[in-house]
């Protein structure tokens, strides 16, 4: 099969950041005239018996940092080669041993922004090398699937412009973002990453601080919840949403139900100061965060510490709301920022203020209860702030609606944060009838009267509703575990009108993947291949036996995980003006074919993976057997770099199969 050569337009290639783990270089004593030279540059004295290694031959690269199977007892100095030959001055690293998740015990140095290096000197005391790493980040040409997050409700007005990964290139994470049930801190850092960036730079640092983090530090995302640069833009960080309470990894053992907000630069520098600009986004964030969970910046709060290198884990400290990382951790980060933060926090305080003042419905949906089978009712409170009255709420179960304004006298909600101009009566109670039986969702929403920002969605609950005749079965999806493209699910059914076995079909997305019965007890299982990476609703659907009618009767929201596609290059061969490729390939995310796309230098010819293939069903049995390829491509004469990159379906990246340097006659 000879395929013309495409130019791939489904293909929007970009620079994507990629760290590399590089064992030291062999070290040797490190001269005197070297110490004296890398103190006087650096300001700081070169203590403890040392040891240099260096190494000039490695490819151009954005930030550099080094990693510690133990945090270095001595203090630890780089310097960087420029294209041109010449070498940087020595610096100093801040090693941090107070970021990552929480139970981290490696150690590692902020990475140092180069903004295109070819070389690297490192000074560091001769135990330390021992057990150093040198992490090297640079840009690479690949493919990579957006990473966003839509936001959960936009009813909290927001007086700032948070730019999202999609615009810096973020790398999509290595895991599921994990969420706390409340926001108590913000925890402002500094990058200590250096101050020479442009704007235009911007982009890169922060995607080689996500890679360095990730590839250098091994966790799952950048560390950071948002970062704010120099000239006062503000970035979205860490993903999983920048209105939900993200999990970070910016101080150990205070990562959960904070807010990591990181200043891009190095702030530990004399006469480096935050410009007003960086302070005031700073200042606005933290108050838009603060206005959403109803906390006040200025305020103070007990935290239980988690463990941290300066907080003893389960030790109880009371706490400003807006703190430096030193306040948590052994560090000397954020900096000069550190001495601002008393400003930040008052600015912060009359953003919170403004935007309470101006914001869309907000509320609260306290209790969902079933009074009577096919009857829910659901109790709470809203309020519609550009009203000056009652607010609308909305209920919809299982495609029923209700609607009416809150009428309850709710005195208790005045005294909440934010809410003391709520009028009295902010209590709703609404109730549904005619339910079906089975599995079902009631919704509640405050409906914006003023539309002012929209309706604001206050949740939904999951509910089993009983069948008052007791003639549709029932069922649950009492185990379900999820893999890179892969659900699998345990269900159990019962059905008053028959003996098990019993049938059941298994939804995902509102579509049928499979239909299975059970055992004699009622209990099946099922694995579904193939499936995306992502949020997902799988339901159990119970075939029904006798009177009745089939029933939904649970569902379940896993999130699967995305994974790259992989496959095997058997055959990569030249003939006479062309070359020859065979193998197969696979994405665990689809039940579909890939393809692959064979490079004859930079000219792409995409080969359709559709091929049968039986002898690999082991390997893959639930994704059928027709995921070969084999193909032949034009090539000119001459020697070319060949590679066969497999396209990726779902989350994560393409995967580079193979690369050979080949001569066509």
């Amino acid at each position: 099969m000879l395929l013309a050569t495409l130019p791939l337009p489904s293909w929007s290639f970009t620079s994507v950041a990629v760290g590399a783990h590089r064992v030291l270089p062999a070290v040797q004593d490190a001269s005197a005239a070297e110490l004296r030279t890398l103190e006087v540059q650096s300001g700081t004295p070169a203590t403890g018996d040392r040891v240099a290694a260096a190494d000039t031959s490695v490819d151009t690269f954005n930030s550099i940092g080094l990693t510690f199977d133990r945090a270095p007892s001595a203090p630890v100095f780089l310097r960087t080669q420029r294209p041109d030959g010449g070498w940087d001055p020595w610096q100093v690293l801040s090693v941090s041993a107070d970021e990552g998740p929480d139970g981290t015990t490696s150690a590692g140095t902020d990475a140092v922004w180069t903004g295109g290096a070819v070389g690297y000197e490192v000074n560091l005391g001769r135990t330390d090398a021992k057990v150093a790493d040198v992490v090297t980040v640079s840009e690479e040409l690949r493919r990579s699937a957006a990473d966003t997050t839509l936001l959960a409700g936009a009813s909290t007005a927001r007086p700032l412009t948070v730019h999202t990964r999609a615009e810096w290139g973020a790398r999509a994470t290595n895991s599921s973002p994990s969420y706390a049930s409340s926001l108590k801190l913000a925890v402002v850092h500094h990058s200590a990453s250096g101050n020479t960036y442009t704007s235009a730079q911007v982009p890169s640092v922060l995607r080689s601080i996500q890679a360095y983090h990730m590839d250098g530090r091994g966790w799952s995302d950048m560390a950071y919840n948002f970062v704010v640069d120099k000239f006062g833009t503000i970035w979205e960080g860490r993903g999983g949403g920048i209105d939900r309470p993200v999990v970070g990894a910016h101080a150990m053992g205070f990562n959960t139900s904070t807010v990591g907000v990181m200043v891009l630069g190095d702030y530990s520098l004399p006469g480096v100061l935050p410009g007003a600009a960086t302070q005031e986004s700073v200042s606005k964030l933290v108050g838009w965060k603060f206005a959403m969970h109803g906390i006040s910046p200025t305020g103070r709060t007990s935290f239980t510490s988690g463990g941290s290198s300066s907080i003893a884990a389960g030790r109880v400290v009371d706490l400003p709301r807006v703190v430096g990382h030193k306040d948590v951790g052994a560090t000397g980060c954020p900096g000069s920022i550190y001495g601002y933060l008393g400003g930040m926090r008052t600015r912060a305080q009359e953003w919170t203020n403004w935007i309470l003042a101006t914001s869309g419905p907000s509320g609260s949906v306290e209790s969902v209860t079933m009074p009577a089978p096919g009857t829910v009712r659901v109790a709470g409170y809203a309020v519609d702030p550009g009203l000056g009255g009652p607010a609308k709420v909305r209920l919809t179960v299982a495609g029923r609606t209700v609607e009416a304004v809150t009428s309850l006298n709710r005195a208790d909600v005045q005294a909440l944060p934010g809410f003391a101009g709520a009028p009295l009566a902010s209590g709703f109670s609404l109730t549904v009838s005619g339910v079906p039986p089975g599995f079902a969702e009631a919704c509640a929403t405050i409906v914006d009267q003023g539309a002012v920002v929209g309706d604001e969605p206050l949740g939904c609950t999951s509910l089993r509703v009983a069948d008052p005749a007791g003639r549709a079965p029932t069922g649950e999806l009492f185990a379900t575990t999820v893999a890179p493209g892969t659900v699998m699910t345990a269900f159990r059914v019962a059905d008053a009108q028959g003996k098990a076995p019993f049938v059941a079909d298994v939804l995902v997305d509102g579509k049928v993947r499979a239909t299975k019965s059970t055992n004699s007890e009622g209990v099946g299982m099922v694995r579904l291949d193939g499936v995306p990476g992502g949020r997902h609703q799988l339901c159990l659907r119970a075939r029904n036996v006798g009177a009745g009618a089939d029933t939904v009767a649970d569902c379940t929201n896993p999130v699967v995980p995305g994974a790259p596609p992989r496959g095997v290059v058997e055959l990569l061969a030249t003939e006479p003006g062309r070359v020859k490729v065979k193998g197969w390939a696979v994405d665990d995310e689809s039940v579909a074919p890939t393809f692959v796309a064979v490079f004859v230098g930079s000219a792409g010819t995409a080969v359709a993976a559709d091929r049968p293939r039986p002898d690999q069903l082991v390997w893959f049995p639930g994704l059928g057997p027709n995921h070969g390829f084999e193909a032949t491509v034009p090539a000119a004469k001459g020697t070319h770099n060949v590679c066969v990159v497999a396209h990726n379906l779902g989350l994560g990246t393409d995967t580079s199969l193979t690369c050979k340097r080949l001569v066509v006659k």
